[in-house]
């Protein structure tokens, strides 16, 4: 028997690690004489190609504009700092001092100044703004605003150094003349030392 012009389709089902073909094909049964189609299935290695892809990042700049915000409320007046800004520095004390006193340093401690006893010319540098113990520590203010409640200043007139590192607003008549500040108010001084003078 002759078999002519058989057409064989292919259909892929499914590829996976071992995919394949069905092939459907005639066969011929002896047995009646008759034609008969079996499906073989035959292993097919699927052909991969890789290719390389370029792929091209491009930077673009974002210009991002922010509103500029609404000013907020006026906020609450914080609490009154102290006086204006002033110059001190701490010594030790070579004497019972008090507050609020002229001072003279020698050999680096700090005692009272005094306009009768010219050894302590060229010496006064300020005042006391406390007072202390012998060998206790004690802040000096050479330039600066210092107040005192106590205090009873007249305006128009500086302020001397006196005896003992008394504070005076009467020029003193012996020893040596040195203003040591000047009133600001009934109750605060602005310190700043001037020249010293000899009297006669």
């Amino acid at each position: 028997m002759v078999i002519t012009n058989q057409v064989v389709k292919a259909t892929i089902t499914e590829i996976k690690n071992n995919p394949v073909i069905n092939e459907t094909r005639p066969v011929v049964n002896i047995q009646n004489n008759s034609i008969s189609p079996v499906i073989v299935e035959t292993p097919v290695r699927p052909n991969i190609i890789q290719s390389a892809i370029n792929v091209s990042i491009t930077e673009t700049p974002v210009h991002v504009s922010i509103p500029v915000g609404i000013q907020g409320e006026k906020g609450e007046k914080g609490d009154t700092g102290p006086s204006g800004a002033s110059s001190s520095y701490i010594y030790t004390a070579g004497e019972i001092l008090g507050g609020h006193r002229a001072i003279i340093i020698d050999n680096n401690l700090a005692y009272y100044a005094d306009c009768t006893n010219l050894s302590h010319i060229n010496k006064p540098i300020g005042i006391s703004n406390n007072a202390s113990a012998l060998g206790g520590e004690v802040t000096v203010v050479f330039f600066g605003e210092m107040e005192e409640v106590s205090w009873n200043w007249d305006i128009d007139k500086p302020i001397w150094i006196s005896t003992n590192g008394l504070l005076t607003q009467t020029t003193p008549v012996t020893g040596f003349l040195c203003i040591i500040a000047f009133p600001v108010t009934a109750t605060k001084i602005f310190i700043d030392k001037q020249e010293i003078l000899i009297t006669n």
